[in-house]
């Protein structure tokens, strides 16, 4: 632990880290690197010391944040988002596209290659007519080709599209813009789903190619993914297999349902403190700010302050923790209540009891949920797009 190898000596933290064995020469100038970059560490003073991931806000490790802090924010990271992993589709048919998109889907040439016996020949069992590639059953196949037409025809639009999985997706993207919907970006993997299933019926079951029954399954699967993404819609599955075209009505629905939420101000008998914390990562300092409001949306006050090189985290307790304490010093403490809204989710399952804290946290946590619960105060988690005034002074608290 850091309280192993280091002391406060008046005001200043003090390094004695003791070495196992004498350096070499050339480990000197890498000891010297790394003493410069210990010397801009501070204690914060106000948690045990603990072993923090700063690839996640609670310092937690995961393998989604993992992903997240080496995959960045590129035009590739972008393109798995928007196209592969969007969410409308179930996990295993998405897994299926991520597949098909490597070139990792077992069709009948990708087996030859690979060496795996095959009963038979190679032709696509669509037409008949060409071998079964990615490239060929999935996308320049006559009759997989008919489908993608069927989709383009429900927003009248005409158009040719590469065979390469990953440019025919970009370009299917770019397409959606016209039809302006993200609905489009669904259509995808109820082709090529529909396809796959379809092609293994036939290789397996000898069932004959039926052009008719394909396309209603792709429109029947498609209605009952879009209903059950979007429940509540006031579109039924029927009306949308009569129409598929009322899809793309369908995310202007969610759109609308979120512009309802609104910052909403208290109850009479309550005050509301905003509160939130913010994080440099080029500066290694963290800020809070928080802005006190009471039933008409008046501003009663506000705060700000740095918090030095602490974990996130730590930056979103010590937020909540100063907004209370300024609370319970002021006149409105005798005659009000107090909710505190915070957009940190981690935090309000901590205080809670929702989730485990930090063993760093553990004390911090329970005197604040002690003093909260004492004084009959709330904890509100709202949207990020709902603390906007708060994170403002949090990023001025930085400085």
């Amino acid at each position: 632990m850091v309280g192993d190898v280091g002391s406060e000596v008046n005001g200043q933290w003090v390094w004695a880290i003791p070495l196992r064995r004498q350096l070499f020469d050339w480990e000197r100038q890498q000891w010297s690197d790394l003493m410069v970059l210990l010397n801009n560490f501070k204690s914060s003073g106000v948690a045990e010391d603990w072993v923090s991931w700063k690839g996640s806000n609670d310092g937690s490790f995961s393998v989604k944040s993992v992903r997240d802090s080496v995959a960045g924010n590129n035009s590739k990271n972008k393109f798995w988002k928007e196209m592969v992993w969007v969410g409308f589709a179930p996990p295993k048919v998405e897994l299926f596209l991520c597949r098909l998109v490597r070139g990792r889907v077992p069709v009948k040439v990708e087996l030859r290659r690979r060496g795996v016996s095959i009963s038979g020949d190679l032709l696509c069992p669509f037409c008949r007519k060409e071998l079964e590639s990615i490239q060929h059953l999935f996308f320049s196949c006559q009759e997989s080709w008919r489908l993608w037409n069927v989709a383009c025809g429900w927003v009248d639009v005409s158009t040719a599209l590469q065979e390469d999985p990953w440019c025919f997706l970009e370009a299917w993207k770019s397409l959606g813009n016209r039809a302006g919907s993200t609905w489009w970006v669904l259509i995808p993997s109820v082709i090529i789903w529909t396809v796959w299933l379809f092609r293994n019926d036939i290789i397996f079951n000898n069932k004959l190619f039926d052009r008719e029954q394909i396309k209603f399954l792709m429109i029947a699967r498609l209605a009952y993914w879009l209903t059950a993404k979007f429940q509540g819609s006031g579109i039924s599955s029927d009306a949308l297999m009569v129409d598929p075209r009322l899809g793309a009505r369908l995310p202007c629905l969610r759109k609308e349902k979120g512009m309802e939420q609104r910052w909403r101000p208290p109850p009479t008998e309550f005050v509301k403190f905003s509160v939130d914390g913010a994080f440099s990562s080029s500066k290694m300092c963290g800020g809070i700010g928080g802005i006190l409001r009471d039933e008409q949306g008046s501003i009663l006050m506000s705060f700000m302050a740095p918090t030095g090189n602490i974990p996130p985290a730590l930056v979103e307790l010590l937020a909540v923790k100063r907004g209370v304490e300024i609370f319970l010093g002021s006149e409105w403490a005798k005659r009000k209540r107090l909710v505190i809204e915070t957009d940190c989710l981690t935090l309000c399952e901590w205080l809670s009891g929702k989730r485990d804290t930090p063993v760093a946290f553990v004390a911090m946590v329970a005197k604040l949920k002690q003093i909260m619960e004492g004084g009959g105060m709330l904890l509100m988690h709202i949207p990020r797009h709902l603390n906007i005034e708060a994170d403002a002074l949090a990023k001025q608290g930085i400085g």
